[in-house]
């Protein structure tokens, strides 16, 4: 399982986090950490179902399966530990912060792909929580840097982590090839790294 996270709501965890599975060839689960303010549903298009149901993408071509936000921490854990034994790709939607809500999906992922924005504020959060997984056992992959214009990759200088991708903005990010494409350098620098 590998948990998508950063410091700042609002830095790109759950659009990366829907890019991130639909551009894994292979089958891949998502899953909405945040239990306070869930929205991997409504990013990824899929209805809306119950906490006890899976349910699909609304695009037929897509492998990725959504598994609804759990209703509380021990129903999150309950499903994470569930989980850590799925055949499926599983990235987590990690919730902001470096709060003991957001250290939950940390402890059951194996590794993180960290998200910043190239501002000094997301990069400072964003190191944090690198920190924090690290320390929860759970080591940094690579960083992705999104929302930007920047064409080059200073922001990796800020991490000892690869930088596996820049992504550019879009105000519609999950329909922008551009974006796409960037999630899918994403993946495959993974690849390479991993």
């Amino acid at each position: 399982m590998i948990a998508i996270a950063g410091g700042k709501g609002g830095c790109g965890k759950t659009t990366s986090t829907v890019g991130l599975a639909r551009s894994t060839p292979e089958a891949t689960i998502i899953i909405d950490a945040d239990i306070t303010l869930p929205n991997l549903s409504a990013r990824a298009g899929a209805p809306q179902a119950s906490s006890s149901t899976l349910t699909r993408s609304i695009d037929p071509d897509d492998t990725t399966t959504i598994i609804e936000t759990p209703q509380s921490k021990s129903q999150l854990q309950s499903r994470l530990a569930q989980l850590e034994t799925a055949q499926e790709m599983v990235y987590i939607d990690c919730p902001a912060g470096a709060t003991p809500a957001a250290a939950i999906p940390l402890r059951f992922a194996s590794a993180i792909i960290a998200i910043t924005t190239p501002t000094t504020a997301s990069i400072t959060d964003t190191l944090k929580t690198i920190t924090m997984a690290t320390t929860l056992k759970a080591p940094c992959l690579g960083v992705m840097c999104v929302k930007t214009t920047e064409h080059d990759h200073s922001v990796a200088d800020c991490f000892e982590s690869p930088l596996l991708s820049v992504v550019p903005f879009d105000p519609a990010p999950l329909r922008s090839t551009q974006v796409h494409l960037a999630f899918k350098q994403a993946i495959s620098n993974l690849y390479q790294y991993v």
